[in-house]
């Protein structure tokens, strides 16, 4: 940081941190000082390369700041206007070409070089600029010989001067910073809610839209459905009297067959069936004549008692058994 009195009670302070820069206010408002100006390092760049232009002839150019360690800022001009600036901490003059990628594998590209500084420093750099290859113009820059000093010295008279803000005018700017952030939260809540209105009025204009369409074509469906109804319960009326029309059919059949299949000293007394099952109640000399018999048929399987033999004897001593077998239907299972 370079600071340079003005005049008794006015001073220049070039390149002071931000830090600084509060107190040097702060302390100003405290004493009732009058803040004269505050240039900034980006100013003070800014500056350098707007007094070094007039000295750049090409495309590309590149302007250093030098002091007793060499390059310490340096500024690259691009179409003849700031591109890119960088603070160097010193170095030899491949070192900065090499730091703006204007120097490779020890060899320097072709650019016009423009050295700012006190007059032994900066002749030091252009000759040592001039052993690479490059030829370097020089910048004649009054001042106390330091960096700050050259920076400030460059920038002086291209630059205008920037006043420092109380700290009433801050926190004017600050109060001014909330209204502005509150009033864009509301703008952004109102849009919000009008968006939100919007979207709820179409969609209820659609679900009014569906209900009636709906409410149109109720009664057809309704119709239909009954219809449907309507046929299924035919279809299974239909089906169930099938179904009882063929069981009976079989049932007479097998009841014919079970009738002709009995032995002659066989007397049938009932011959019932219930869905797959038939049952048959009679008397015979011999039971197991006609569970042979059951058996035999081809229509019968699982022939079995349905109820324990029961035997009486006559008057003539002849014996008399009482059966009841049970048969499934095949295929019935």
């Amino acid at each position: 940081m370079t600071v340079r009195a003005l005049s008794p009670g006015e001073w220049l302070a070039s390149f002071a941190p931000t830090e600084l820069v509060d107190a040097i206010s702060r302390a100003a408002d405290e004493h009732g000082w009058r803040t004269r100006a505050i240039r900034t390092t980006e100013d003070a760049l800014a500056g350098l390369a707007t007094s070094g232009e007039s000295h750049v002839g090409g495309a590309r150019a590149l302007i250093m700041a030098c002091d007793d360690h060499g390059a310490r800022f340096a500024v690259q001009l691009s179409g003849g206007r700031p591109w890119l600036a960088r603070a160097l901490a010193g170095g030899d003059a491949l070192e900065v070409l090499d730091s703006f990628g204007l120097a490779e594998n020890g060899r320097a590209q072709r650019v016009d070089v423009v050295v700012a500084g006190p007059p032994g420093d900066r002749d030091a750099m252009a000759r040592r600029l001039g052993e690479v290859g490059l030829r370097a113009r020089v910048i004649e820059t009054p001042g106390a010989g330091t960096l700050g000093g050259i920076l400030a010295a460059a920038g002086t008279d291209t630059l205008p001067l920037l006043p420092l803000r109380s700290s009433a005018g801050r926190a004017t700017d600050r109060r001014a910073m909330r209204r502005l952030a509150w009033s864009m939260l509301g703008a952004a809540a109102a849009m919000l809610l009008v968006s939100y209105g919007l979207e709820r009025g179409r969609t209820s204009r659609e679900l009014a839209r569906i209900q009636l369409a709906r409410a149109e074509h109720a009664p057809a469906v309704r119709n239909a459905l009954t219809a449907r109804t309507g046929i299924e319960e035919t279809l299974d009326l239909v089906d169930a009297m099938t179904a009882r029309e063929r069981a009976a059919s079989r049932a007479t059949a097998v009841l014919v067959e079970v009738a002709a299949a009995m032995p002659r000293d066989a007397a049938l007394a009932q011959v019932t069936t219930s869905g797959d099952t038939v049952t048959v109640d009679g008397e015979s000399a011999r039971s197991g004549d006609v569970y042979a018999a059951l058996r035999a048929l081809p229509d019968l399987e699982q022939v079995r008692l349905a109820a324990p033999l029961r035997q009486e004897r006559s008057a003539g001593d002849q014996v008399t058994e009482h059966f009841a077998f049970m048969a499934t239907l095949k295929g019935r299972q």
